[in-house]
């Protein structure tokens, strides 16, 4: 007895029609002698595909390519030595193209031992994208570091802890909401930073006990891009006639805390934190430390609490920042 074929697919799932479609389909019963599959739009009735009637024991056949943004459905009918017949029941399936990615901020060097790589999406039907993941590869190939899956349509992700004059590689890999996947080429770039120059304390401590001495140290380093007249004082740093930059290779996401401290230097500005949203500038006054905040052009001001330093007295600035409010205060 032959029955009509079962576990059909695919089915209920979409699938890019520019790529080879297998359909694919289980025999109970007498052995399948020939075969042949209908393909229609579902949505008008039309006939779009047809295998004619194949001689073949295979329960599967393979479809060249479909027009994407359309549900299709189909039929499997098979034939046994007696040439008896049975169809299968309607089995639905979606074409819809394969998206498409780039990471969009990469050159040839990356000037940092951190980078906040970006990317872009589209698929052709307009599809949203579910879920993306940063790859990256050393020079043998070998995955080193992944985002993960982030599910999220900002695609951004910050690595760290690169090494200087390295080579690596980086894909991206996204999936549309409707599960179809695509990964981009390896792109390749190479690390390549300055070193800041390091101030090392060291410290001799003479143990005649045991007829020993205990050296150690500590280096002091810059991070940042030195501007204009900037130098070690001991185990500070003197930027009465200069600045430290910290550029976009460096990014604080969400509320923060910052700590600073610094010789108290009379009413100066002290500190600039820029966004894409805006500025904010933190200076001292007679009686504090003041901040104003400007989202759209429109300013916001903050201040501390009271507090008269002497100048290049050591003191602490504690700056809290939640979502659009800036905390201060100084302690002496």
């Amino acid at each position: 007895m032959l029955y009509k074929p079962t576990n059909i697919s695919p089915s209920g799932v979409v699938v890019d029609g520019q790529q080879p479609i297998t359909i694919s389909w289980e025999n109970k019963g007498n052995r399948q002698y020939h075969y042949q599959v209908k393909i229609y739009n579902n949505a008008t009735g039309t006939l779009v595909y047809d295998t004619g009637k194949i001689a073949s024991y295979a329960p599967y056949c393979t479809i060249p390519s479909l027009t994407n943004g359309i549900e299709y459905k189909y039929q499997v009918t098979v034939w046994d030595v007696e040439d008896n017949s049975a169809t299968s029941e309607w089995v639905v399936f979606t074409c819809r193209s394969t998206p498409s990615a780039s990471i969009i901020n990469l050159g040839e060097k990356v000037l940092s031992p951190s980078y906040l790589f970006q990317g872009q999406y589209s698929q052709a039907e307009g599809i949203e994208i579910r879920s993306f993941m940063f790859n990256i590869y050393d020079n043998n190939n070998r995955l080193i570091a992944t985002s993960g899956e982030i599910f999220s349509d900002v695609i951004e992700y910050e690595f760290d802890g690169f090494k200087n004059n390295k080579t690596y590689y980086i894909e991206l890999q996204v999936t549309s909401q409707d599960n179809l996947r695509y990964t981009t080429p390896k792109q390749e770039f190479l690390v390549e930073f300055e070193v800041p120059d390091t101030l090392l304390e060291v410290f001799v401590e003479n143990n005649p006990d045991n007829a020993s001495v205990k050296i150690t140290w500590k280096p002091i380093q810059i991070t940042g891009i030195p501007e204009g007249n900037v130098f070690f004082v001991n185990e500070k740093v003197n930027l009465l006639d200069g600045a430290v930059t910290f550029d976009e290779n460096y990014s604080v996401k969400g509320d923060f805390t910052l700590r600073l401290w610094f010789e108290w230097p009379g009413e100066t500005e002290i500190l600039k934190l820029r966004s894409k949203w805006g500025e904010t500038i933190v200076y001292t006054c007679a009686d504090g430390v003041r901040a104003v905040k400007n989202l759209d052009t429109i300013p916001f001001y903050f201040r501390s609490n009271e507090i008269q330093p002497i100048l290049g007295e050591d003191v602490l600035l504690v700056m809290r920042v939640e979502r659009n409010l800036v905390g201060l205060e100084v302690v002496r």
